[in-house]
């Protein structure tokens, strides 16, 4: 799927995404889940990751394919 110039993603488990970490509190993931149209535009899922050679159970946006 080709976004162009719009960020993002959908999840495959042959697919590479290269991308920044960040850990964020509560009230900062809410105001996130907000700004990404969380369950509208995005879905919020769990995703194991690799960071510098371990892997990281982390949180990313996944694009909603309607």
């Amino acid at each position: 799927m080709d976004f162009i110039y719009y960020p993002g993603i959908v999840k495959d488990k042959n697919s590479i995404v290269e991308g920044e970490v960040y850990e964020v509190d509560e009230h900062t993931k809410q105001r996130v889940d907000l700004y990404e149209g969380e369950g509208y535009l995005f879905k919020c899922i769990d995703v194991e990751i690799n960071l510098n050679n371990n892997p990281v159970k982390v949180k990313v946006y996944e694009y909603i394919v309607r």
